[in-house]
């Protein structure tokens, strides 16, 4: 019988071959001090098991700045200065969730979230896991997961953290 378990042990598997490593639901990665997340959100909608996919990425100075964590800890989703659902960047743009069920297709599942993570996912972590990503986003006026006061937050710590001339 292939369930949630099943899903996430296939993921894992994929995603290993990008130096993502596994905590609970969630894959990681470390790019300097900040983290990239894929995580893999279960739920139970009208009685069938369906997951969904967000993506986030913690910046480590931040991180310690607000929250005073040890950078050590594996950060949440939750805990994300960016992040994104799967289904705002498929080409739909709209929530995504995928059903599991016990039918001969897991197989077929299996391929559609391995080419999802490695076309979208793997490629928005990259592309966003960078303070100064996130300082470009923040001064172009987005802020994708997070308000608009956290970002003018964010953005005014980040600069004056890295000492960088924009914050004046």
């Amino acid at each position: 019988m292939k369930d949630f378990k099943s899903v996430l042990t296939e993921a894992n598997a994929f995603l290993k071959k990008y130096g993502f490593k596994k905590h609970k639901s969630t894959f990681f990665i470390k790019k300097d001090n900040n983290w990239g997340l894929i995580n893999f959100q279960k739920g139970n909608i009208e009685g069938e098991i369906k997951f969904t996919i967000n993506l986030g990425v913690v910046s480590g100075a931040l991180r310690d700045f607000i929250q005073g964590e040890k950078l050590s800890d594996i950060p949440d989703i939750t805990d994300c200065h960016w992040s994104k659902r799967i289904g705002q960047l498929l080409p739909e743009g709209k929530e995504y969730w995928w059903q599991i069920d016990n039918s001969e297709n897991f197989g077929v599942l299996v391929s559609e979230i391995n080419a999802v993570l490695q076309s979208i996912a793997v490629v928005e972590i990259h592309q966003n896991i960078t303070d100064e990503m996130l300082l470009q986003q923040w001064i172009k006026g987005s802020s994708p997961g997070i308000t608009e006061y956290q970002r003018l937050e964010f953005l005014a710590i980040l600069l004056k953290f890295l000492d960088d001339d924009r914050f004046k």
